[in-house]
This record gives C-alpha cells, sequence and structure tokens, in this order.
C-alpha cells in the first residue's frame, strides 16, 4: 500500500514539475526570441540613424544620390536599404536583395527561403510626406540561436526529469515514512489487543453458556442471559475481524503459501453456510462450481467466500435467493455470489468496501455486522492481485465479482 503511495506521490511530483518546467521553458524561448529580435531592431535603428541624413529631397521625391556615392556604409552589413516614394513605388535599393513592396513598420516578410525583419521610417519635408525609408534585416541568425536553444532544451529535459523523479521519490518516501510507521504501529496494536480481548471474552462466553444451562436445569427462563450471550458472541466476532484484517493488511501475513482447491474451499463453506440459510428461509444455490487449483493462502480464500456469503445472508430476506458460482478460463478464476436481497444505493457502491462502513446501519448492528466483512473481501482479493466488481439495484439484489489470478 505504502509502495504504492510513494509511487502515486512521485509520479504527481514529477508531473508538476514537468508541467512547470515545460512552462518556464516556453516563456524563457519566448523571452529569448524577444530579446533577440529587439537586438534586430536595434541594429536597423542605427542603420536608419546612419542612412537618414544622406536621404535627399528634389521636386518632392526623395533620393539617396549622396549615399550612392557612399556605399561603403552597408558593405559589410546584412541590411537592405530600400527608398520608396509616398505611393509606395520603390525607388532605389542597395545591400543585399530583399523582399519587394513597403510593409508595416515592425514586422517580418518573407524572401525566397528565409525571413527578414522590416523597419519603415516616414520621410517629412515642410510637413508633408514625400516617401519612405525601409530597412531589411535577415532573421536567420536569431531563429538559429532560438532553434539551438530549444534542441539544448529538449536534450536536457529528460535528464531533469529524471533528476526530479528520484527527488520526488526521496521525499515521497521521506513524507511517508511516519504514516507508514504510525500504520505499523496501529496493526500491531490491534493485534495485541484481539489477542488480550480474546480471552477475556472467550471466559465470559464460556461462563454465560454455563449459567444458562444451569438456569435451564432449573427451570429458569434465560431471559437476559441470552442477551449477555449474543454480545459477547458479537464481540467475539467482532475481535476476530479486527484480527483479521490486521492481517490482511500485510502483504507478508496473508501472502500465497500454498496450492489449494478453491472448489473444495468454496463448497465447502457453502455447505457450513446451508442451515444457517435454511433456518432465515433463504435458497442457496450452487449455480456451477468447477474444479480450480490456484496458488493461494487458503485461510484467506475461505475468509473470503465466508463474507461474501455473510453479507448475502445479511441483507437478504426470507423467501429470496442466494446463488453462488467459481469458473475458470485457464488464467484467471471467477467466483461470483449473487442475490435477490435489498441492493446498494449506486452512491454508496464506491464505500461498501470502506472499514466500518454500513449501508443500512440499524439493519447491519441488529444481524451483528461489524462493517469489517467487505473490507476484509478487499483486502484478500487485493494481497492476491485480484479484482472485485459489484454490481447491485436497490430491491433487486446484488452481484459481487471476484477475479484471482491462477498462478501455478
Amino acid at each position: 500500500m505504502f509502495a504504492s503511495l510513494r509511487w502515486r506521490l512521485t509520479t504527481l511530483f514529477v508531473l508538476l514539475s514537468a508541467l512547470v518546467f515545460v512552462v518556464l521553458s516556453i516563456l524563457t524561448i519566448w523571452l529569448f526570441h524577444m530579446r533577440m529580435t529587439a537586438s534586430l531592431d536595434e541594429e536597423l535603428e542605427h542603420t536608419t540613424s546612419v542612412v537618414l541624413p544622406h536621404v535627399t529631397v528634389q521636386e518632392e521625391t526623395p533620393a539617396l544620390s549622396e549615399f550612392a556615392q557612399d556605399t561603403k556604409i552597408i558593405s559589410n552589413s546584412l541590411v537592405t536599404v530600400q527608398l520608396y516614394d509616398r505611393n509606395g513605388l520603390l525607388l532605389e535599393q542597395y545591400g543585399p536583395e530583399g523582399a519587394p513592396g513597403l510593409a508595416d513598420n515592425r514586422t517580418e516578410k518573407r524572401a525566397k527561403t528565409y525571413s527578414l525583419r522590416v523597419l519603415s521610417v516616414p520621410i517629412v519635408r515642410r510637413g508633408q510626406l514625400v516617401g519612405y525609408l525601409q530597412l531589411q534585416h535577415p532573421t536567420r541568425a536569431r531563429d538559429d540561436a532560438t532553434r539551438h536553444f530549444l534542441l539544448a532544451m529538449a536534450m536536457t529535459s529528460p535528464l531533469i526529469l529524471i533528476c526530479l523523479g528520484l527527488a520526488g521519490h526521496y521525499f515521497a518516501s521521506r513524507a511517508v515514512q511516519p504514516v507508514e510507521e504510525s500504520m505499523r504501529v496501529l496493526k500491531q496494536f490491534i493485534a495485541d489487543a484481539g489477542h488480550e480481548l480474546s480471552t477475556p471474552i472467550s471466559i465470559i462466553q464460556a461462563n454465560a453458556e454455563a449459567i444458562d444451562e444451569e438456569l435451564e436445569d432449573q427451570g429458569v427462563p434465560a431471559g437476559r442471559m441470552n442477551v449477555i450471550t449474543r454480545s459477547t458472541e458479537r464481540m467475539s466476532n467482532l475481535v476476530d475481524d479486527l484480527m483479521v484484517l490486521a492481517r490482511t493488511t500485510s502483504p507478508r501475513l496473508l501472502s500465497a503459501t500454498t496450492q489449494i482447491q478453491l472448489h473444495e474451499i468454496v463448497s465447502g463453506t457453502v455447505h457450513e453456510f446451508a442451515q444457517l440459510f435454511k433456518e432465515k428461509g433463504i435458497d442457496l444455490k450452487s449455480a456451477e462450481v468447477q474444479d480450480c487449483s490456484m496458488y493461494a493462502n487458503p485461510e484467506g480464500m475461505k475468509k473470503l467466500v465466508s463474507n461474501l456469503l455473510s453479507n448475502a445472508l445479511r441483507y437478504t430476506d426470507s423467501g429470496g435467493t442466494v446463488t453462488v458460482s467459481l469458473s475458470h478460463d485457464g488464467h484467471h478464476a471467477h467466483l461470483v455470489v449473487a442475490d435477490t436481497g435489498i441492493g446498494i444505493p449506486h452512491e454508496q457502491i464506491p464505500h461498501i468496501f470502506d472499514r466500518f462502513y454500513r449501508v443500512e446501519r440499524s439493519r447491519s448492528r441488529a444481524a451483528g455486522g461489524s462493517g469489517l466483512g467487505l473490507a476484509i473481501v478487499k483486502a484478500i482479493v487485493l494481497a492476491h492481485h485480484g479484482k472485485i466488481e459489484v454490481d447491485s439495484k436497490v430491491g433487486e439484489g446484488s452481484r459481487f465479482s471476484v477475479v484471482l489470478p491462477l498462478r501455478s
């Protein structure tokens, strides 16, 4: 149980850490990309401040005649310089080949197989727009840097997640350790208390039965002695259930120990319960019990069948029917206990395997139920790596299906 809890906590920690890592990575890459773009804009603004003074205007038409005579300003630059008139017609172009057409300021355009960052500046003379100075810079270096940064983060992420997983498992183990120790102490307490209580309860029960017999011999009605006898029997059953539950929660105490004939255990248990069902007026049937051999704990399997039958007996009224069947498919054993009892409300089905949970509290107490029977059943099933399912309708009955792996 605690190993599963540790792994669940570790998985949750890794998933949350991975989510945070992905979000931070995306944010980091975006900031890196924006910083590189800002660097391109700064370079374009600097070049603009150098080129713009060379623009001359003749008859409301801009020209770069002076700039054309001294192209060494951008001879070693990747910047493309374009001059447009106020109608967006390209007049002059210098530097590497750029993308044609006037674009919006601080945008990007596609030119053949690469992108260009564009900076457009209006040229105004005497309060009138006469043209545009447009500069373009390839984004190849920025895109390559962003791609390499993304690749580096992708390559390091598995190592980071592995380290997070190891750290998460370590801290989950440390976090679960106090709870595990508390549960160990609680289990030991339940086992010790059960042993200590079983002796005085047995003494009380034996003396109550002896007094009851003496009163009968003297012709005195038992009366209150019957109440004492039933109460001690109920307390004895509760102590037994607590001790069984303490054992079932310890894999070491309920590990599969021997090769058993499950069909013999099922048939024997049904035979033991036959009289109880008859006294209550319930028809107990064995629909099909196939020969089934498996490696399991015999005490646990007997307790499993007994508790399922006890539960059916408790919640089935006189005139009802309880059917038991056992089959196998070569890999799994299928044990089914179906009744025509009161049924279980749909919203309560997920809780019926909880300890001390009762669907009908008054009826359970009247019948002597401790609320531990189905909890013990589920613990035994899980200890044998099986599963249990419940199908029930109020007023129609319940069907408990147990699937256990066959291991030779």
